[in-house]
């Protein structure tokens, strides 16, 4: 996620990629999130505008389909959901002109048909879908203020709460058994807990500058893309407070910008500045990376 100012920061990231590409050199797709489809490909969503399918094994990955939209501003986040046996991929995305922000939450099928749209006033910072409720969630990148959609529905978007402690708020991940959505600020670094019901908001740990989040597959633990020091940390979720462990060393990335996992041990982490896709067994040790073009 992009801190303030978005326009100024837009602009001096697409300024750094055009000097450091030759114009001769083919065209890299710079990943800034990654989602896992039960029983089918993770899908990697580009800052340019672009949906990669990619199938990934053990020991070799290949990108088997893509989709494009149309992206005025840069894409943010995109979470993967079923919705009345409907499998959807939703992404955030914002734009900045003069007359402010406009933050765009859209629905595809997953092989690039658009659903259905929905706008918000306020920078788009993570989305997330939980399945018990048939709801996503918003996160405002410019404000400490969460946001839900049915997308079952044709409702706007709405009003969940704000999190109290925070400025700008980032990625998310869903906690089904828990009932619990897991949150961060990217200014401070905070990673917090949001408990449903009652509602209850309390902070777990911190992190330099937290870029994704995502659960284990036992819901045991929660990692996350710390951008700061170039690296994927996790945090044991039981009972008692837990440190934060080193999942990857410092600096092994350049800017790790989505998770997900493949299957119960081995996760794939996107990689922004790198354009690829990378899978870590459960010691963080890495297998192989995949670059994305």
């Amino acid at each position: 996620m992009m801190r303030k100012p978005i326009a100024s920061a837009l602009a001096s990231f697409v300024l750094a990629l055009g000097t450091a590409m030759p114009a001769h050199a083919a065209p890299q797709a710079h990943p800034v999130a990654a989602v896992k489809q039960p029983n089918g490909p993770v899908f990697v969503l580009t800052l340019e505008g672009t949906v990669l399918a990619v199938n990934m094994s053990l020991d070799r990955a290949q990108i088997v389909g893509r989709f494009s939209f149309p992206v005025t501003g840069y894409a943010a986040d995109m979470a993967y959901g079923v919705v009345n046996g409907q499998q959807m991929l939703f992404i955030g995305t914002t734009s900045s002109s003069a007359s402010g922000v406009l933050g765009s939450v859209f629905a595809f099928t997953t092989d690039g048909r658009r659903l259905g749209s929905w706008t918000l006033r306020h920078v788009i910072a993570g989305v997330a879908f939980d399945n018990a409720s048939q709801t996503l969630y918003v996160s405002s990148g410019d404000s400490p203020e969460l946001y839900s959609i049915a997308p079952q529905s044709k409702a706007p978007i709405q009003f969940v709460a704000n999190v109290p402690g925070t400025t700008h708020l980032g990625s998310m991940a869903i906690d089904d058994q828990r009932q619990t959505l897991y949150l961060c600020d990217v200014d401070q670094g905070a990673i917090f807990a949001m408990q449903k019901q009652p509602r209850r908001i309390t902070a777990i740990g911190r992190v330099t500058t937290p870029q994704a989040l995502t659960l284990s597959p036992d819901n045991t633990a929660i990692f996350i893309a710390d951008s700061g020091r170039k690296q994927v940390v996790s945090l044991s979720l039981g009972t008692s407070k837990m440190p934060m462990r080193n999942f990857t060393p410092p600096y092994s990335f350049k800017t790790p910008s989505g998770l997900a996992y493949i299957d119960a041990t081995h996760l794939a982490v996107a990689d922004q500045l790198d354009s690829s896709i990378s899978v870590f067994d459960a010691t963080g040790k890495k297998l192989y990376s995949l670059p994305l073009h």
